[in-house]
């Protein structure tokens, strides 16, 4: 269980990082939103069939857009395997680490009440706070991936002119950004175990 002190210490980061998610996941509503509207007004449709060059390269791309995306799916997930890695995980935990640079601002000025936070830590949960910007550096990476999936789609949809055709690769970001939903907490519990193989200075 986390500590008080560590739960103010990480509570503005998990505020950042919740607002990005959702960001990134309304983001994917937005654009079956656009290409919905799009319908209604009958550009949608006229731009696919009036436009020749479109109507030669959406059968080209048609046979690519499922593997495209599972590609998409695969790497959202492998990449956030790999960059949360426990090996990686007890990699940052050995590294020394200051409430200075953590509270460090765009490397220029120091968040004085961030500091003050960080300050009242214990050096081992100072060790796991230093983890949090690396989970959100990994959660951002699956979530730009996954919202590659949704341009397919969009991309795929605006050659073909039906809107239905963007909904499965819609379905399938959303579905792999809620399995990317930021859980700092969980991180750094996770961390508190691989703590404990970090050899200690």
């Amino acid at each position: 269980m986390l500590s008080p002190e560590l739960t103010a210490a990480i509570k503005p980061q998990q505020r950042i990082a919740t607002i990005l998610w959702l960001a990134m996941a309304v983001s994917v509503f937005l654009y079956g939103v656009v290409l919905f509207a799009m319908q209604q007004q009958g550009s949608l449709s006229e731009m696919a069939g009036n436009n020749p060059n479109l109507r030669d390269v959406y059968p080209l791309l048609y046979p690519f857009a499922g593997p495209i995306a599972l590609v998409f799916a695969v790497a959202s997930v492998g990449v956030g395997r790999w960059l949360l890695s426990a090996s990686r995980i007890r990699r940052l935990l050995e590294r020394p680490v200051s409430p200075e640079a953590l509270a460090t601002v765009k490397g220029r000025a120091v968040d004085g009440g961030r500091l003050t936070l960080l300050q009242a830590l214990t050096p081992e949960d100072l060790q796991l706070c230093a983890l949090v910007p690396h989970y959100l550096s990994a959660m951002l990476i699956r979530l730009a991936l996954a919202e590659a999936i949704t341009v397919v789609g969009f991309v795929l949809t605006l050659l073909g002119g039906d809107p239905s055709i963007i909904l499965p690769f819609a379905g399938l970001s959303l579905l792999l950004m809620l399995f990317a939903f930021p859980r700092v907490g969980a991180h750094i519990e996770r961390g508190r175990r691989e703590l404990l193989l970090v050899p200690q200075r």
